[in-house]
């Protein structure tokens, strides 16, 4: 899978207990991290790396993430057409709508909508741009 989604996340807990191993605090991060995630707005899209502060004071995990999606699916008002000209080039790239739908953090009949009103080339597997001058 592709995780090179544009957007990191990243989240830190502090270390109040120095006599948990990085294992132990690893596992009790990774049961809060996808809530964590979701009320900044993000979801996951990767693994996870884990790592100390340079001072060992915090724990900090670092993910590929994606928007996340807003209720009903729907993107948030303006967040597809701000985004054309990255629509524009992953198209060119070869990515569905789907997958660029996963990126933009919307659904995919939304990126169809807008790359036939901007005259965008479809990505593979996509429906052509038939009857579109």
């Amino acid at each position: 899978m592709d995780t090179d989604t544009g957007y990191l996340f990243t989240a830190r807990w502090p270390i109040l207990d120095d006599n948990r191993t990085l294992t132990q605090l690893r596992v009790e991060a990774s049961q809060q991290v996808d809530a964590v995630a979701a009320a900044a707005g993000a979801r996951i899209a990767g693994d996870i790396t884990w790592t100390l502060d340079p001072r060992g004071v915090e724990l900090v995990a670092v993910a590929a993430a994606r928007p996340a999606p807003t209720a009903m699916g729907r993107a948030k008002p303006g967040l597809v057409e701000g985004q054309i000209e990255r629509i524009r080039a992953m198209a060119s790239a070869g990515c569905t709508d789907r997958q660029i739908a996963a990126v933009v953090g919307c659904t995919p009949s939304a990126i169809s909508k807008a790359r036939i009103r901007h005259k965008i080339s479809p990505g593979v597997g996509n429906p052509t741009l038939a009857g579109v001058a």
